[in-house]
């Protein structure tokens, strides 16, 4: 070891390799393997086919280096520089290693060889980075479908106001799946967002019939409540408010939510009496005119055959 520190103070670092090769301190002939490389390269001015030798062991340490997660960024800079990520990385598919060679392929830029080994061994959480950190929407997006993971591909596309994509995996949800619920929950938001208020009445009414927590259906009946309001379908308004109120009278502002449905409804009352009182009297009118218009005309055949 003291031969191989006077070899690197001279920058002789395929001797000072050797050294440390001898003396069992791995560590420092990795390190010097790197050395050797980097100085070559500069003596080179670039060029890497005059490195050939040194390159191919400084390839060498980097893949030793990516095996632990303190020197793994040090051993993707060598790689980099050697102009070795995508082969290293094919070499880790080939190897049974996709999670270094995604690191690799992450570092080289490619973002969607990196992403596809990281599915290739089920790692939605990692795959996911990768899409995200790298700001590649579509194939996020395609990642979340590759997973069947249809709830948080909803949730994505309303994000992103593509409100009929989000519908399309809400309704892939089945009943038994632990985020239904919530599935049925935005799929009526997304009905009353496109004014559909009659389907998001839908939705919400199922949701009844599901064992929620008060609070939950509270939430639920006075969105179904309002999109019932909207639909001028005052009965239904009053009777999903009504569910609010019974389990707590403070929920926001559910006493005056129903009594300005409640005036509404009676006002509606209102006008259909006085539009059927209208019409009695158009109807007594014209049946008036019509029985004087019978007279009149009795009256004027029986002047005309006098």
């Amino acid at each position: 070891e003291e031969a191989a520190n006077l070899y690197t103070k001279i920058k002789q670092y395929m001797n000072a390799v050797m050294c440390y090769q001898k003396s069992g301190n791995i560590p420092k002939q990795l390190e010097m393997q790197i050395k050797a490389f980097e100085n070559d390269l500069a003596l080179a001015n670039g060029d890497l086919m005059s490195t050939n030798v040194s390159r191919m062991m400084a390839i060498f340490a980097a893949k030793s280096y990516l095996a632990k997660e303190d020197t793994r960024d040090e051993g993707l800079r060598v790689l980099a520089l050697a102009q070795a990520l995508e082969q290293t990385a094919q070499d880790f598919l080939q190897a049974g290693n996709p999670k270094l060679a995604a690191c690799c392929y992450e570092r080289a830029g490619a973002i969607e060889e990196a992403r596809n080994a990281l599915i290739s061994i089920n790692d939605l959480s990692g795959a996911l980075r990768i899409c995200k950190e790298h700001h590649n929407l579509e194939l996020e997006i395609d990642t979340l479908r590759r997973f069947k993971k249809y709830f948080k591909l909803g949730q994505k596309f309303i994000s992103l106001k593509r409100y009929d994509e989000a519908l399309a995996c809400f309704k892939r949800i089945d009943s038994d799946n632990p985020n239904y619920a919530n599935s049925l929950e935005l799929q009526g938001d997304i009905y009353c967002k496109q004014k559909k208020y009659s389907d998001a009445t839908i939705c919400y009414e199922s949701l009844f019939w599901i064992n929620l927590p008060d609070d939950r259906v509270c939430r639920i009946a006075y969105k179904c409540g309002y999109a019932y309001e909207l639909l001028d379908d005052f009965e239904n308004a009053i009777r999903t408010y009504q569910k609010v109120y019974d389990i707590d009278p403070n929920f926001h502002d559910i006493s005056k939510a129903m009594n300005h449905v409640a005036e509404k409804l009676r006002r509606k009352s209102s006008m259909h009496q006085s539009a059927r009182y209208t019409d009695l009297r158009i109807k007594d009118a014209v049946s008036h005119e019509q029985r004087i218009s019978q007279n009149l005309s009795f009256d004027n055949r029986q002047a005309s055959n006098q």
